[in-house]
């Protein structure tokens, strides 16, 4: 019976972790070389035949690069040292991001963001469109959402 994966790591000379170590270091190397030519910071999920996979974790920014998409094939081609003929742009968090700080790497998260207050303009909306439902499941849920707006622009 093969040994499992996680079985091999633990010795650092077997072909299974130099492999692993060798494609962790191409795919740090494609995601500094990639962030500088996009100038933005993206992951490189996955790039296999022709197919480049990155991942930001901002949706403005990855429907800007996807309408840059065609534009970029040439230079990315470039950067990676390959052919790219069809970049998918995901959007999610990045766990994993490593920034070195005084000679360590340091996984680096971003500050959750508060949440912002709804408006009372919203609220109002909330409500009315609540009384036109048929759904009545739904006409509740509308309105227990419009007692959260904000009052203080009220006081204004």
């Amino acid at each position: 019976m093969q040994d499992h994966l996680l079985d091999n790591l633990k010795d650092q000379q077997s072909e299974t972790t130099k492999s692993l170590v060798q494609r962790a270091r191409r795919l740090a190397h494609l995601n500094q070389e990639l962030s500088r030519a996009l100038k933005v910071e993206v992951s490189v999920c996955r790039f296999e035949q022709g197919r480049l996979v990155i991942q930001v974790n901002d949706g403005s920014v990855a429907t800007r690069l996807r309408y840059r998409a065609l534009n970029m094939l040439s230079q990315l081609s470039h950067v990676l040292g390959d052919d790219v003929t069809r970049v998918e742009v995901k959007v999610g968090p990045h766990p994993t991001w490593l920034r070195r700080v005084d000679g360590q790497l340091t996984l680096r998260r971003p500050a959750p963001h508060p949440p912002k207050p709804m408006s009372r303009e919203t609220g109002d909306l909330l409500l009315s469109q609540s009384a036109v439902l048929r759904d009545p499941g739904l006409s509740e849920a509308f309105k227990a959402l419009s007692a959260h707006a904000s009052v203080t622009d009220d006081l204004d």
